[in-house]
């Protein structure tokens, strides 16, 4: 019983992190910054 629960909040917590994801990764934010961000790391340690 305790265990179906487990695995229906993981289910549902998976399913809204994936959608969550999918969205941001639409945003032209998100995409810049993973982009550039490693860019500026690499400039910055250069």
């Amino acid at each position: 019983m305790a265990m179906e629960r487990v695995k229906d909040g993981w289910r549902r917590f998976s399913r809204a992190f994936n959608n969550e994801c999918c969205i941001a990764f639409r945003s032209p934010v998100v995409h810049w910054l993973i982009w550039i961000f490693p860019l500026i790391l690499f400039w910055a340690y250069q």
